[in-house]
């Protein structure tokens, strides 16, 4: 599981990178949409190879319907006379959390930038500030990360190689969220500029 935060993080680091490539491709727009796509493509490759084809055939088919059963097993909550705090559990069961997280963060950033189209909103702001923003997020972006994190884990129960779990779903889907605000962030005004 170490191989996917390397490869996250050289994704990640790779897709922080593409504003400046961005400035030095600007005369050939061809070109630079060809490398966001690859990027794009590379990197959903990157997740079926770690999350479909590393894994080895399960005699039985296992699935865990427990909406955060993940978080209940790692974390507990508690009360002291200074106030409320974490207790950690289950630490390697919190890191499969924060990886399956990390796992879509570049995938959330990656898809806005290499299909613009998809961070384009058509409701206008309104006055409400926090509303507002929330109308204006590229939702379109997370709802495919959602749907592609779904294909993922029916994939895998289906031929039984690996353990369908809705917490996987909701940890890849918060990733991409994740991902999407980091492309809103830095990378989208930072294109904007270049253009």
């Amino acid at each position: 599981m170490s191989e996917i935060v390397w490869l996250a993080m050289a994704v990640l680091g790779g897709s922080l990178m593409l504003p400046v490539l961005s400035k030095l491709l600007s005369n050939n727009n061809r070109m630079f949409r060809r490398v966001k796509i690859l990027a794009f493509v590379l990197y959903v490759l990157i997740i079926l190879y770690e999350t479909l084809l590393f894994r080895d055939t399960l005699h039985d088919t296992r699935f865990r319907l427990s909406p955060l059963w993940s978080y209940r097993a790692s974390l507990s909550l508690y009360r002291d006379g200074q106030g409320f705090g974490l207790f950690i559990k289950n630490g390697n069961l919190l890191r499969q959390i924060l990886l399956n997280i990390l796992l879509f963060v570049p995938f959330g950033c990656l898809l806005p930038f290499a299909f613009p189209k998809l961070a384009q909103t058509k409701r206008p702001p309104s006055r409400a500030r926090i509303i507002g923003k929330l109308k204006a997020f590229p939702w379109i972006a997370v709802l495919i990360g959602t749907a592609f994190s779904m294909a993922i884990e029916f994939t895998q129960l289906f031929f039984q190689i690996g353990l369908f779990e809705l917490d996987d779903i909701f940890n890849n889907t918060i990733g991409c969220f994740l991902g999407v605000l980091l492309y809103q962030a830095l990378i989208r005004k930072r294109v904007k500029m270049t253009e």
